[in-house]
């Protein structure tokens, strides 16, 4: 290890002055290596390879403080800065640039304000990032893996979601459209509520906890009359037809129809009569029930 010299070379014999100069040179090549920091003769930008960290450092412009710069394998070291003075930084920008605002984080600034953040844990940024509108084939925001499937705009104001290359889902300003069927999983409710002024109430529908097999509901194309109701043909197609009146062809009202056979036991509603038109077929093990008040009429 070279010592430290305090470069002065004072008056002396020949040899005495040359190997003086010598042990100056030494610690000038040496970057004054030492476990000790130089005192001597420090000015602005001094090295010293500090042995004890194995750091080389370089004195401050301000020659009141050690700068580190790389340790001794090489690696680069940098002050933590600050958002308005970042470590790294371009040389006609002094407050945009990378810096460490706490530990195990990288911050990046511009016009001295904390932009980003990037932490052991999370991304963080304080403003918004900017994507290109781009296509249902090749989304804006998509995953590495799967290219064709993530969130892009098509259009002004609007919030659209593709998967496989095609959209499914676009959210805008006065709509939520889905091209794909909606599936509500374990009897999950789709739920209409009321205005938010008169409260929090809601109808809700809900599929039954257990069903034999798929069943779709068609709606009419069309609005019916004043006083129809919605009619199943039996096989998931609804239409209108007037309820509880008769019905037949056309606008014609004409026949009352009832089934021939009662495969279920049923009660009539107490203080109610019932009618039916006959023949009616009572299946074996079935019962109807006609309580005291009630009647139940077969034509």
């Amino acid at each position: 290890m070279s010592p430290i010299h305090d470069y002065t070379i004072s008056n002396a014999s020949g040899s005495s002055v040359r190997n003086d100069l010598q042990d100056a040179l030494r610690a000038l090549n040496s970057a004054n290596s030492n476990s000790s920091a130089p005192t001597d003769q420090l000015t602005a930008f001094s090295p010293w390879g500090d042995t004890s960290n194995n750091i080389f450092k370089r004195r401050n412009q301000g020659n009141n403080d050690w700068i580190s710069l790389r340790k001794a394998d090489g690696t680069v070291l940098i002050p933590d800065g600050s958002a308005a003075s970042p470590s790294i930084q371009p040389s006609d920008d002094a407050n945009t640039g990378i810096y460490s605002p706490a530990s195990d984080q990288i911050g990046i600034s511009c016009a001295g304000t904390l932009r980003l953040t990037i932490s052991d844990s999370a991304i963080t940024t304080t403003e918004p990032i900017g994507l290109p509108d781009a296509s249902a084939s090749l989304p804006a925001l998509v995953f590495s893996d799967d290219t064709d499937t993530g969130i892009y705009s098509s259009t002004a104001n609007q919030l659209d979601i593709a998967t496989g290359g095609t959209r499914r889902l676009s959210l805008s300003s006065t709509s939520l459209s889905l091209v794909p069927d909606l599936v509500l999983e374990n009897q999950a409710d789709l739920r209409l509520s009321e205005a938010s002024g008169n409260g929090s109430n809601y109808i809700a529908l809900q599929a039954p906890a257990a069903i034999g097999s798929n069943v779709t509901l068609t709606l009419p194309s069309t609005d019916g009359a004043t006083g129809q109701a919605m009619i199943t043909n039996g096989s998931g197609t609804l239409s209108w037809a007037n309820a509880g009146a008769a019905t037949g062809g056309s606008t014609d009202a004409i026949f009352y129809e009832n089934g021939q056979a009662v495969t279920a036991d049923y009660t009539i509603t107490n203080g109610q009569n019932a009618g039916s038109f006959g023949p009616i077929t009572i299946n074996s093990g079935v019962t109807v029930t006609v309580g005291t008040g009630e009647t139940w009429t077969i034509v």
